[in-house]
């Protein structure tokens, strides 16, 4: 009896059990269950949320870097223009100064042949009356005597002359 009296109460306790867990199953479906599937359909809301929040955010960033890819190739096209109009405005001010350094320089070259030809007349008047005077003095000292003025003038002229005739042929 007593093996029947331990299997009964066996069987009440197991009976109880089930019981037991029936109940907490019916008190959890009704009551626990409906809160627990509303906290994980909030925190899968919030997930999603969170997910698209991520998804518009890195949408942005990514138009954000197009847009300074854009902005940086923009200025990079206006660095080389502006470097390009520099290297034109450098060339176009050498060009100009050596135009001018030429042009100056063929400047002083006619100033300075116009000079030159100016002196050299000077010299050939010079040279033509002081050759005058020394024929002039050679011949009245190979005549041993004065010549008279007409006389010296011709002299100095025919000696001009062929002076003249001399520097043309050297020339």
């Amino acid at each position: 009896m007593e093996h029947e009296a331990t299997t009964n109460t066996g069987l009440w306790v197991t009976i109880f059990n089930v019981i037991s867990f029936a109940v907490v199953v019916f008190v959890l479906g009704k009551f626990g269950w409906p809160a627990i599937l509303s906290a994980l359909k909030t925190r899968e809301d919030q997930i999603r949320k969170d997910l698209e929040a991520a998804q518009k955010a890195r949408e942005e960033a990514e138009a954000s870097r197009r847009e300074l890819e854009r902005s940086l190739a923009a200025l990079e096209s206006k660095a080389q223009e502006i470097v390009q109009e520099a290297k034109k405005k450098g060339e176009q001010t050498q060009a100009a100064l050596l135009r001018e350094a030429q042009q100056g320089a063929k400047e002083l070259m006619e100033k300075t042949k116009s000079q030159m030809s100016q002196e050299r007349q000077k010299l050939l008047v010079s040279l033509r009356s002081e050759m005058g005077t020394l024929v002039a003095l050679a011949t009245e000292r190979i005549l041993k005597r004065k010549a008279d003025h007409s006389l010296h003038a011709d002299l100095v002229e025919e000696s001009l002359k062929e002076l003249e005739k001399m520097s043309k042929d050297a020339s």
